[in-house]
Formats: structure tokens, C-alpha cells, sequence
């Protein structure tokens, strides 16, 4: 039996020798009082300081601004002091690089903790390292032991993790610390206060994490997940930071500054000019894990330099920034307004007035000089005529030669000479006789009486019979059919052979704009405004003067690398990308700010008694027995037959390597030692259960009662 004894702890020396270690470099930023008036508040806990989702950049977003304790302290002033938290801001913060150190739990395969109880990784760093700061003198801040720490800084670490809804995250310390998984908000311990703890239960998430519509799933789908750990240290006197899980963290990638899962924050922006700026490359997009950012670095526009006013054309002077020229929409007619719609961009070129067409005048305008009314042409190029216009019915040809005497006959020449041939025996001395309305007086030759004859008027065309008006004695034309009517002043009737008309506008109205409805009532022009809508709320309607309705597709701005912006119900919409791998056991997500990344699967195994892997045959995670079986997985028979007691049978770990060699080689008087040395800090279940009183009143042949 004494050697079984020795060969078991033995076996638990080796284990326990061997602790395993995953280091991860992550983000620190130092901060300090001097800069920020977030730290060194002593404002307590208090949950709500941050949002429930994690911000577009992979950061949290603070949830109260200008929120004050009951001394009047800031929690969180405002965004602008927020960001040094955990961003680097110059003159505010900065980035140091900090390698995390994760311990196996002693007596655990599967759990890993990190264990510091006077956390200050950034003495002498920062705004404290000497390089930075100079000559100049920090005001000093100590801890409890009066000795000079560091203690405004804030930490981001991320990681990945696969889940089967079993692990758990166990943090304890001070001060703030928010956790998200999958940008979800699971943990929120924030405020400046002393040592807290707080647990995250895969079993029983407060809040959802994934996006199926699955009801029995519950806040918790076995998958792989971004695990974001954020923590910040801000007030005196002391700086805690304790934590264990079994969630198998690990990279799914390291950017060009070697932090797991970063965002390339080592490399910053360089505005070259008003116009362009050097951009730094994706944090993952360097080939076979290159680190020469800089030579990766592309340069683009800093300004688009656009505006609401899509009538200005928009540039960029490197030295001046951006400028602009108005839209030029002159179409070279003196005879339009040009103007430009702001909203659009689209010219138009309104005629400045209608033209009229009556049948004595057209009153158009010259689009080369912008004169207007131009008298209607009724030059028949004969010489023996008069020419006139009479408006409605058009022009009248007149006999030029008519000398009014009864007593000769009138004619013209071809050269326009009139000729006034006496009429033998016609006595001019014919007694005056009285005028009657609308009649020709004309004297008989033989009896010299008075001889009366309707007034005969020519008619300016076949659609039309001329009379005499009574009063004046003028022509009166009148259209022999309806259709020939020009009381309506808009149109103007053109006679056909068949002494009908066919009615024509006589104005003008169209003003040269596909966006209005031309038209004419009572001698003037409306234009009025189309309506475009095709009742589409993706489409963004506008009128093109000269082309009419324009229905443009909405094409939503891609400001993610993880999400697609459609048009849905006149809004842009977001649908998540699907980073899917057909490689077996290799997993995939998106990480805004990175895109898809692509890594091996990590298997989450059934318990803690296991280890989980991927088959390269089937690409789906298989659990097993840790073989050989740790000891505190070993069947309760087994630990009764060597006597080991309940804390061992629980589970707990039974003490140090070095308390084990130390029980086997040095005897209780060494075990009591050690254990006195440590200050007391082992509680009953870490104590060796070969040196205890046996928990269930049997007898233990090593133990012995102290002495008093």
C-alpha cells in the first residue's frame, strides 16, 4: 500500500509540474487624471454605464453621458473622454502591448486562469515610461503599501471561443469589466469600486447571443463566438484582476501588430494633404503573417468633398481643401431661363415667354437676338394688290387702282401703273345721292338716277363668307363651318378644301420641360408639374427636364465588412455576411473592421474529464476521456482506496507539487512547514488529505493532533 501511495502523488507531482500556459498579447491603453476626468472618481459600481452591443469598431459604447455620483463625480463625462478608455487618443492615451498569461488550473485540463492581486502591468510604461514623459513629473498615486503605482489604464482583450452552453468565465476585481460574447453584453461589472466578482454561465446567459428564431435554444446556440473582455483599472488604492474559465480560448488570427484578434491599432492614419490620406491596411490582410505595415499602407481621397447642392461641382485642393464651381446650364437660346435644381442637378430651359400664332402675328421670339412678335408676311408679290391682314381670317388682297369714280373703268400693269379709261356717255354730273349702310351708290348713265349695290368684300379663304357690318361698313367674316370658329384664343383654324378647318395652337405653350404638363385656356400657358412616383420606396424619384422621370435604384453605402446594406421599405438594411468554409474542421467568422477570418475548429469537450477534437473525416467534434484520467476525475471507489478524503473525492485539487513531495519526503513536520508558510491562505479542501483528520470519523495513521 505505501508504495501505491507514492506512486499516485508521484503522478500528481508530474501533473501538477506541468502546467500548461496560453499567452496572448493584447491592448492596454495608459491613461491619467491629468487627461481624462473619467479617472480617479471614486464613484462606486454601477451597471448601465455601456450599451448592450458593442460598437461598429469592436469597442463598447458608453450608455449615460454627463451621469454624476452623489459627490457630483463624472461615471462617464461625455464620448469624447470615453474613447481614450479604449482607444488611443493622442495627448489622451496610449497603446501598449501587454502578454497576457493564462495558467492551467492546478487539477484541471480544461480551465486556465490569470491570477493578480497588485495588477499594475504598466509601471513605467506609457505616459510613465521616461522616453515619453521626459523631465516632466506625473502627480504620484500609491497603493496601500505607499509604494507608486500606475493605475489608470484600461485593457482589451479578445478572443475566440467554441461552446457547448456549458463553460463558464469567473472574474473577481476591481474596476470596471464588461465582457461580450458575439457583441453581446453578458457581464457588466462597471464603476470605479472595490473587489467585485461576477460570473458568466453559458447555461444561463442574461442576454441573447445568437440570431436564430429557435425558441428552445434558449439565450445560448452551441457555435463559435468573438469573446471581448474589457477591464480598466481607474482609481487608488488597489488593483485586482483575477479570472478562471473553461472556454478554450484561442486566436482565430494575429493582426501586423501581433494582438490576438486586433484591429491593427499599431498602425494609425497619416493625412498626407486636405486630399488624401495614407490608410493603414486590414488587420489580417499582410501576407504569411507580415509585419511591415507600412509598406501596405494606401492612399485615398480624405475628402469626397461632396454636398446637398448637387448643382455645384464638387473638388479637393491639396492645400485649400475642397471648392466648388457652379453647374453651368446655358443651352445657348436667348429665348430660355436657364436654371438649375439643386436637388437634382438636372437644367432646365424654360422659354422666357409663349410663343402666339395669330393669323397676323407671330409672337415668337429669336433665339439668337430674343426679340419677340414678328407681323405675318401677306405679300403676294403683285404689285396691283393692297395687302393687309385681318386678324382671325388672315391676309386680304385688295385691287390697288380703284379711283373711285363711276365714270371710269380702273386697270394695272404689270409693273403696278394703274390706268383710268373714261366711260363714253356717262354723265358725272349725276345728282348726289343719299349713302345707304353697306350699299355702292352709283349714278344711272341714261336717267341719272341712283342705283344702289350690296358692298361685295373679299374672303380671305373658301371657309369663310364675308358681310357688311351696318355700323362701320367694314367686312365681318364668318366661318362657314364651326370647326373654322377662332373665338378661342388658344387655337387658330387652317381651311381645308372641303371649307372645313382644322383647329392648330396659335400659342405656344410648350416649354421645353418633360417635367411639366403643357396646356392653354383663354389665351395663356400653364405648366403644370408632373407627378413621378412609381410607389417604390427603394427608388429615389426625380425629373429629368429633358429626359422625364428618373426612378434611381437607392444604393446604400457599404460601411461594414460584415454586413450587406440593402434598400427595404425606403431604409438601408443590414444582412449579415455568411463567412462559410468548405475545409472540414475549420471554422469562420466576421469581425467588423477584419472581414471573414478563417481558423481551425476548436472542439468544446462534454465535460471536464475530457478533451474534444475535430475529425478531419467527418468535420465534426468528438469528445474523450482524458486517458490517463486526471485523479480528480477518477471514480470515487478509487479515491477511498487510497485514502484520500472528501475534498479530494469533490474534485478539489489536494495542494501544490511541492506540498506533495514535501508530505511523501519531509514528513507531516514538513508538510505543517510549508503550510504555515504559505500564511494560511489554503482553505480545508487544499490542505493533504494524508496529514487531515479523516472527514468521516475514521481513523488517519499519518495524522496527528498539533501541538499546543
Amino acid at each position: 500500500m505505501k508504495y501505491l501511495f507514492i506512486a499516485i502523488i508521484l503522478i500528481l507531482y508530474c501533473s501538477f509540474t506541468k502546467a500548461d500556459q496560453k499567452k496572448f498579447l493584447v491592448n492596454m491603453y495608459d491613461n491619467d487624471p491629468l487627461f481624462s476626468p473619467d479617472f480617479e472618481n471614486a464613484n462606486g459600481a454601477q451597471t448601465g454605464l455601456v450599451k448592450k452591443k458593442l460598437g461598429s469598431d469592436g469597442k463598447p459604447i458608453p450608455a449615460n453621458y454627463d451621469m454624476k455620483d452623489p459627490n457630483g463625480n463624472y461615471y462617464i463625462k461625455n464620448a469624447t473622454t470615453f474613447k481614450s478608455w479604449f482607444n488611443e487618443v493622442a495627448g489622451v492615451s496610449i497603446l501598449v502591448p501587454f502578454e497576457l498569461v493564462l495558467t492551467q488550473t492546478a487539477g484541471s485540463q480544461n480551465y486556465y486562469s490569470y491570477s493578480n492581486t497588485s495588477f499594475f502591468p504598466l509601471n513605467e510604461l506609457g505616459w510613465y515610461n521616461p522616453s515619453i514623459k521626459g523631465d516632466y513629473e506625473f502627480k504620484k498615486y500609491q497603493d496601500s503599501n505607499k509604494k507608486e503605482q500606475n493605475f489608470h489604464f484600461c485593457m482589451h482583450a479578445s478572443f475566440i471561443m467554441s461552446t457547448n452552453c456549458k463553460e463558464v468565465f469567473k472574474f473577481k476585481g476591481d474596476d470596471d469589466v464588461w465582457v461580450f460574447i458575439n457583441d453581446v453584453l453578458v457581464l457588466d461589472i462597471g464603476g470605479v469600486h472595490g473587489v467585485q466578482d461576477g460570473t458568466v454561465d453559458m447555461a444561463n446567459l442574461p442576454e441573447k447571443i445568437h440570431d436564430s428564431t429557435n425558441s428552445k435554444l434558449g439565450n445560448c446556440k452551441n457555435g463559435t463566438y468573438p469573446f471581448d473582455f474589457f477591464y480598466c483599472e481607474r482609481h487608488t488604492k488597489a488593483s485586482n484582476c483575477l479570472f478562471e474559465t473553461n472556454m478554450g480560448f484561442t486566436c482565430s488570427y494575429y493582426d501586423y501588430c501581433g494582438i490576438c484578434n486586433g484591429k491593427g491599432e499599431c498602425c494609425t492614419d497619416v493625412k498626407l494633404n486636405q486630399c488624401y490620406t495614407k490608410k493603414c491596411p486590414l488587420p489580417n490582410s499582410l501576407p504569411n503573417g507580415a509585419t511591415n505595415y507600412q509598406d501596405y499602407m494606401t492612399i485615398v481621397p480624405t475628402n469626397t468633398c461632396g454636398g446637398t447642392d448637387k448643382c455645384k461641382i464638387y473638388s479637393c485642393n491639396n492645400s485649400t481643401g475642397c471648392e466648388f464651381k457652379q453647374k453651368s446650364c446655358d443651352d445657348g437660346d436667348k429665348c430660355t431661363k436657364d436654371a438649375c435644381d439643386s436637388k437634382t442637378g438636372y437644367c432646365s430651359n424654360i422659354p422666357t415667354n409663349p410663343s402666339v400664332v395669330t393669323s397676323c402675328l407671330k409672337s415668337g421670339c429669336d433665339s439668337t437676338t430674343g426679340n419677340y412678335s414678328t407681323p405675318t408676311n401677306c405679300d403676294d408679290k403683285d404689285p396691283c394688290t393692297i395687302d393687309s391682314c385681318i386678324n382671325g381670317q388672315g391676309c386680304v388682297h385688295t385691287k390697288a387702282c380703284d379711283d373711285e369714280d363711276p365714270c371710269t373703268t380702273d386697270s394695272c400693269s404689270a409693273d403696278g401703273k394703274c390706268t383710268h379709261t373714261a366711260i363714253a356717255k356717262c354723265n358725272s354730273d349725276c345728282p348726289s345721292c343719299p349713302s345707304k349702310k353697306c350699299k355702292i351708290t352709283s349714278c344711272s348713265e341714261d336717267s341719272g338716277a341712283c342705283n344702289y349695290v350690296d358692298m361685295v368684300f373679299a374672303s380671305p379663304s373658301e371657309c369663310y363668307k364675308a358681310t357688311c357690318d351696318p355700323e362701320t361698313e367694314e367686312a365681318i367674316y364668318s366661318p362657314i363651318d364651326s370647326s373654322c370658329d377662332t373665338s378661342d384664343s388658344c387655337f387658330t383654324a387652317q381651311c381645308n378644301l372641303n371649307k372645313t378647318c382644322t383647329r392648330v395652337p396659335a400659342i405656344n405653350c410648350d416649354d421645353n420641360n418633360e417635367c411639366t404638363t403643357d396646356s392653354c385656356s383663354g389665351g395663356s400657358c400653364s405648366n403644370t408639374a408632373i407627378a413621378c412616383d412609381d410607389n417604390d420606396p427603394c427608388t429615389i424619384d426625380t425629373c429629368s427636364p429633358s429626359e422625364g422621370c428618373i426612378f434611381t435604384p437607392i444604393v446604400c453605402e457599404q460601411t461594414s465588412l460584415c454586413n450587406t446594406f440593402t434598400c427595404s421599405v425606403g431604409k438601408c438594411v443590414p444582412t449579415p455576411i455568411t463567412c462559410s468554409s468548405s475545409v472540414k474542421c475549420q471554422d469562420s467568422i466576421c469581425r467588423e473592421g477584419v472581414g471573414c477570418v478563417y481558423f481551425n475548429r476548436t472542439c468544446p469537450p462534454d465535460d471536464d474529464c475530457s478533451s474534444a477534437y475535430c475529425s478531419m473525416e467527418t468535420g465534426k467534434c468528438i469528445s474523450k476521456a482524458y486517458d490517463p484520467l486526471p485523479f480528480s476525475c477518477q471514480s470515487t471507489a478509487v479515491k477511498v482506496g487510497v485514502g484520500i478524503g472528501a475534498a479530494a473525492a469533490a474534485g478539489i485539487a489536494i495542494g501544490g507539487a511541492v506540498a506533495a513531495g514535501l508530505a511523501i519526503f519531509g514528513g507531516k513536520k514538513a508538510y505543517d512547514t510549508w503550510k504555515t508558510s504559505r500564511g494560511n491562505v489554503m482553505t480545508g479542501s487544499q490542505s493533504n488529505p494524508l496529514y487531515t483528520q479523516n472527514q468521516n470519523n475514521g481513523n488517519n495513521p499519518l495524522y496527528s493532533a498539533p501541538a499546543e
